[in-house]
């Protein structure tokens, strides 16, 4: 099972504390050791996975020990990060990781091994939950994260006063993105917000998003898109698509927030959009002079005040 959060009984006759972990010694004999990104509880019935945080409360009240989760822990995964040898993600304490690590990204392999439950990312962070790896242009990701066909399911980012939102934040000139998809999860930020990807510079390959994305609700707080919120000179999506819901204020898309200068090629939406200006069912707006968008398509309902089209809201 799944603890995360709550209550967990046990009879319990001595507590032991140490700087690697705890022990919970009881008439059942329950050992429960702390590794950097979950409890093991080891007992006769089995053995029970607690994922915990960086900061966690136990408190002792007659037979019930209490762990409340309050934020990430950061798991360093193996391998090397070579091209042979590259850093294999197979837990969200990795992702954690790849967060923390991101400056030094560059040049870098990431394989994701097997599909994830994210669902626990709700109660992260006071609420806010998965802090995106990569935060802006100059702390971007630049290695190649290659998805492996896996899926993330349940992914919450609640952010809504911060920028560059996704599970990548801002990928770099030299960042890619290949072969991810993420489902039932929801993202909400203020501008470049998207389920996949906030801001592109790089290359998102062959990637889909479904869930719900929501963007800032000022004049001008641009970009907000299904799975990428803005797509910049330089950044290139190819063979992706995405469904759910999209709202924002200026700049919304089923697929792209904006494409200023960037290239976006057999890529499709079927979202359901809303906004005020500048909203499309696939891109809000195309501009920039080398900014170009081909072979895709968009189905959906879109509603907006200005600059509304079933494809493109601004071009």
């Amino acid at each position: 099972m799944v603890f995360d959060g709550g209550r967990l009984n046990a009879h319990l006759s001595r507590l032991h504390s140490a700087q690697e972990g705890f022990t919970l010694l009881s008439v059942d004999d329950v050992h429960v050791n702390r590794c950097p990104a979950e409890l093991v509880a080891n007992t006769k019935e089995g053995t029970m996975r607690i994922f915990v945080g960086r900061l966690v409360q136990v408190f002792i009240a007659a037979i019930v020990l209490s762990i409340e989760v309050r934020a990430q822990t950061p798991v360093i995964p193996p391998g090397d990060g070579s091209i042979e040898n590259p850093y294999q993600i197979s837990q969200l304490g990795h992702l954690v990781w790849l967060g923390d690590t991101v400056d030094s990204s560059s040049g870098k392999c990431y394989v994701l091994q097997n599909d994830l439950d994210a669902s626990v990312t709700t109660g992260w962070n006071g609420g806010q939950g998965f802090a995106p790896i990569g935060t802006n242009d100059s702390l971007s990701f630049q290695g190649f994260f290659d998805g492996n066909d896996k899926i993330v399911t349940g992914l919450v980012i609640s952010r809504p006063l911060q920028d560059y939102m996704g599970l990548f934040g801002y990928v770099g000139t030299n960042g890619v993105i290949n072969s991810i998809g993420l489902i039932g999860g929801s993202v909400a930020g203020d501008r470049y917000v998207g389920g996949l990807v906030g801001c592109n510079a790089g290359r998102v390959d062959n990637c889909h998003f479904e869930g719900t994305v929501t963007g800032g609700s000022s004049l001008g707080h641009l970009g907000t898109g299904g799975l990428v919120g803005w797509n910049i000179h330089g950044g290139l999506i190819i063979g992706c698509h995405a469904a759910g819901s999209v709202t924002g204020q200026d700049g919304v898309g089923g697929l792209l927030g904006g494409n200023n200068g960037g290239a976006v090629r057999g890529c499709y939406a079927s979202s359901t959009v809303s906004g005020e200006w500048k909203v499309g069912g696939f891109s809000g707006m195309n501009a920039g002079s080398l900014g170009t968008i081909d072979d895709c398509h968009a189905t959906g309902t879109v509603t907006g005040t200005g600059s509304v089209g079933g494809l493109l809201g601004e071009n």
